[in-house]
């Protein structure tokens, strides 16, 4: 029979919480995994904790009509905090054993997102709508061009700073971008974007901290902006998601015939595979690459 321990004799639950947490490096992860296991908690109630309750707390998340990527994150902030009990002595290992095996449940559908792709026309669009006569519309319509133009997440646009606004090679880039799982690359600058981060430069007088702030009464002021201000300003103006514009930016470029190797070290993937997701490629029968080959 398996072993185990209800979630309320694992010391106190939040200070096991923030135990688990503190061991990750990325704030963003910290944050994810934190809403995660809250969640999780709060669900759990007096269950016991080991297999079945994990498995069933996935398939409620399903039917919820969350992603199986989503699902996924929970599963390995529980499976962190799991190890963390057992680390503690307060959880059996035979319980951790059988918790890490838990697997996303199959349903009506794999709950996978394909997410949204914005055509040329309304990229175009999109660039268009910010006011340009106004300093709130320059700066909007430089979020969107660090995100339509460079492929940044919302997080990254947020955290730019003037420091890493540099000329390299003879063109603007942001340097020193950390990203994901604290990676760090530096990001090319289109010319259109470039003239966008100069204007609002101008027009807003900023010379240090961070680039993007807050507009009141036609002046820029504040320390910067948060990431839920980014999404608010892209959804406005595109009514997408940043994450939709990073993978618009990844579909074009690889349209426009940049190597998928490029296009994952702009956008900071670890892996490829991620990169091809983000640009939904598929395999060119009638165009293949072994055409190009003279043999």
């Amino acid at each position: 029979m398996e072993q185990s321990k209800t979630l309320a004799t694992m010391s106190p639950e939040r200070q096991l919480v923030a135990k688990t947490i503190a061991t990750l490096g990325s704030v963003n992860t910290r944050l994810t995994y934190g809403r995660a296991l809250n969640s999780f908690l709060n669900w759990s109630g007096d269950r016991t904790f080991g297999y079945a309750t994990v498995t069933a707390y996935a398939t409620s998340l399903r039917e919820k009509g969350l992603a199986k990527a989503t699902i996924n994150i929970h599963l390995a902030a529980i499976k962190l905090l799991a190890e963390m009990a057992t680390g503690l002595g307060a959880l059996d290992a035979t319980v951790l054993a059988s918790v890490k095996a838990v697997r996303v449940t199959r349903g009506g559908s794999d709950g996978h997102r394909t997410g949204h792709w914005l055509t040329s026309e309304q990229i175009k669009a999109a660039r268009c709508s910010p006011d340009e006569t106004t300093l709130v519309g320059v700066r909007d319509k430089l979020i969107l061009g660090l995100t339509l133009g460079c492929g940044l997440r919302r997080a990254e646009v947020a955290s730019i700073d003037v420091g890493q606004m540099i000329q390299l090679n003879g063109r603007l880039v942001v340097s020193n971008l950390i990203g994901k799982g604290e990676k760090l690359r530096t990001v090319p600058v289109p010319l259109a974007v470039a003239k966008d981060y100069d204007a609002w430069m101008m027009a807003s007088n900023i010379s240090e901290g961070r680039v993007l702030r807050r507009v009141r009464d036609g002046r820029a002021y504040g320390s910067g902006l948060t990431t839920q201000t980014i999404y608010d300003i892209v959804r406005k103006h595109t009514g997408v998601s940043p994450h939709d514009l990073r993978r618009s930016f990844a579909r074009g470029v690889f349209e426009a015939g940049a190597s998928l190797e490029q296009i994952q070290i702009t956008l900071g993937h670890s892996s490829v595979k991620t990169t091809e997701r983000y640009v939904s490629a598929r395999q060119d029968i009638s165009q293949a690459p072994c055409d190009l080959l003279e043999i």
